[in-house]
C-alpha cells in the first residue's frame, strides 16, 4: 500500500531529525554537514529497506548498528561512548513504541493492530516519535557536559518543557478522538493536528540548537577579544617597564662612571675594579634582539623562556622588517596564538621542537610566516576545515584559531595547516600579500 510506504518513509526522516538533534547537541562534529547528510541519509534509508522484512528484531538490531556507526564516523567520541548512546536512543525509540502501542490497547485495538489498520498505524508513529523526542531531548540535557548547562540561557526549562507539554497536548487530543470513534473527519482532523505538534517541536528545537551554537559563537568570540586586549597591554607595559629599566641602567652608568674617575685619580685599584665589574653586569641586562620589532622582540623572548622552563627546544628566524606592515595589536594577537598553540602540542611530544620561520619572498612578492611544531598525535578535524584542540574546556575551542583568522584576513593573507605523519609534525604557514 502506497500510504504504508509514504507513512513509513516519513517515519525514518523523523527518526534521522531526532537522532541528530540529541547527537548535534552532545558532541562536536568532525565531518563537514555535507558528509553529515549524505551519512544520515544512507544510514536511514537502509534502516528503512530492512523495515520491509517486518522483523522487530532485525529493525532494532539494524537501527543499533547504523547509529553506532554515525556516532563514530561524525562526531568526536570514543568508542564506549558511542555504544552508550546508540544503546540509550535505541532503548527509547523501541521504549516510545510499546508506551503508545500498549495505550492504545486499552481502547480495543490489538498491540499488532497498527500492521493492519492505517490510522492506526498513523497515530503509533505520531504519538511515538513525540515520546521520542521528548525523551531524547531530556537524556541530551542529563549527559551534557556539566559546563554546556551553565552556556545555556535560563528560558531553557522552556524548550525542554515544549516536548512535554506538546507530548500530554498529543495524547488529550488521540484520546478525545478515540472517544468520538478514530474514523471518517474525526481521525484525519486528529492525526493532522498530531503531525503538527510533531513537526512544529522539530522545528523549534532545530532552531534552539542553531541559536545555540550562535550563542557559542558570540562568547567565544567575547572571550577571543578580551585575551587578545589582555595580551597587548601585557606587551605594551612590558616594553613600556624594559624602557624604563634601560634609562634607568644609563643614568646608573653616568654616576658608576663618574665614581670611576673619582677612583682612578685618587689610584685605588680596588674601587675601579669594582665599579668595572658592575658595569659589565649592566651590560648583560641589556635586552636580547631575536627581531628588530620591539613588541615581537619580546613576545619571542617571553615564548623562548617559557619553552627552555619546558624542555623544548625553540629556534627562530625573523628577517628584518619582515612583519613591520603588522601594527602592534595585530603582531600581539598572531604570534601570541600561534605560538601558544605550538606549545601545546609540543609539550605533550617526545622531540618538543618549535620553530618559526619568518621571511620576505620577493620573487612572489609574499611574506611567509612558518610555525612547525613536534605532535606526537594528528590532531582531529573540526569538520570545518580546522582542527580541533585539546582544551578540556569546549568555550575555549577554537578562540585562538578564531583570533588568527581574523587577523590573516585583515590583511588579505592565506593560512595553511597540515599534519605530516612521518616526522611527527604539525604545520601552520601564513602567507601575505607583501605590502608596496
Amino acid at each position: 500500500m502506497m500510504g504504508e510506504k509514504i507513512c513509513f518513509a516519513a517515519l525514518y526522516v523523523i527518526e534521522a531529525l531526532i537522532a541528530w538533534l540529541y547527537l548535534e547537541y552532545l558532541f562536536s562534529k568532525r565531518k563537514t554537514v555535507s558528509f553529515q547528510l549524505l551519512s544520515f541519509f544512507i544510514g536511514y534509508t537502509v534502516l528503512f529497506v530492512f523495515s520491509f522484512l517486518n522483523n522487530t528484531t532485525i529493525n532494532a538490531i539494524s537501527f543499533s548498528i547504523i547509529n553506532f556507526f554515525l556516532i563514530k564516523q561524525n562526531y568526536q567520541c570514543n568508542t564506549k561512548t558511542a555504544l552508550l548512546h546508540t544503546a540509550f536512543l535505541c532503548f527509547v525509540m523501541v521504549g516510545s513504541e510499546i508506551i503508545v502501542a500498549l495505550w492504545l490497547s486499552l481502547y480495543g485495538y490489538e498491540f499488532s493492530a497498527y500492521t493492519y489498520n492505517f490510522q492506526v498505524m498513523v497515530l503509533l508513529i505520531i504519538l511515538s516519535k513525540l515520546l521520542y523526542l521528548l525523551f531524547s531531548t531530556i537524556g541530551s540535557r542529563i549527559f551534557a557536559p556539566h559546563k554546556r548547562l551553565f552556556e545555556e540561557p535560563k528560558q531553557i526549562i522552556l524548550f525542554c518543557g515544549l516536548p512535554l507539554l506538546s507530548s500530554i497536548l498529543a495524547i488529550v487530543i488521540v484520546y478525545i478522538g478515540m472517544n468520538a470513534g478514530i474514523s471518517g473527519t474525526i481521525g484525519i482532523m486528529t492525526i493532522i493536528i498530531v503531525v503538527t505538534l510533531l513537526v512544529v517541536n522539530l522545528m523549534f528545537l532545530a532552531l534552539y540548537n542553531a541559536l545555540q551554537k550562535a550563542n557559542e559563537e558570540y562568547l567565544a568570540l567575547q572571550l577571543s577579544m578580551q585575551k587578545e586586549q589582555a595580551d597587548i597591554a601585557y606587551y605594551s607595559a612590558l616594553q613600556e617597564q624594559f624602557e624604563n629599566q634601560r634609562i634607568l641602567i644609563h643614568d646608573i652608568k653616568k654616576h658608576l662612571g663618574t665614581i670611576d674617575a673619582l677612583a682612578k685619580q685618587n689610584g685605588s685599584a680596588e674601587i675601579e675594579t669594582y665599579i668595572s665589574g658592575l658595569e659589565e653586569s649592566f651590560a648583560l641586562s641589556n635586552q636580547a634582539k631575536l627581531c628588530t620589532d620591539p613588541i615581537l622582540n619580546l613576545l619571542l623572548l617571553r615564548f623562548r623562556d617559557n619553552c627552555k622552563a619546558r624542555n623544548i627546544q625553540f629556534h627562530c628566524d625573523v628577517r628584518e622588517n619582515s612583519s613591520s606592515f603588522l601594527n602592534a595589536s595585530s603582531i600581539t594577537t598572531l604570534y601570541g596564538n600561534l605560538l601558544s598553540n605550538a606549545l601545546e602540542a609540543a609539550e605533550s611530544s617526545l622531540e618538543k621542537q618549535i620553530e618559526l620561520s619568518v621571511i620576505r619572498n620577493t620573487a612572489q612578492s609574499v611574506i611567509v610566516i612558518s610555525v612547525i611544531n613536534s605532535c606526537d598525535n594528528p590532531p582531529m578535524p573540526d569538520g570545518n576545515g580546522g582542527f580541533r584542540t585539546r582544551k578540556a574546556d569546549r568555550l575555549l575551542h577554537g578562540v585562538g584559531l578564531r583570533s588568527i583568522e581574523r587577523t590573516v584576513s585583515k590583511y588579505h593573507g592565506v593560512a595553511t595547516m597540515y599534519y605530516d605523519p612521518d616526522n611527527k609534525q604539525f604545520h601552520h604557514v601564513i602567507q601575505f600579500p607583501e605590502p608596496t
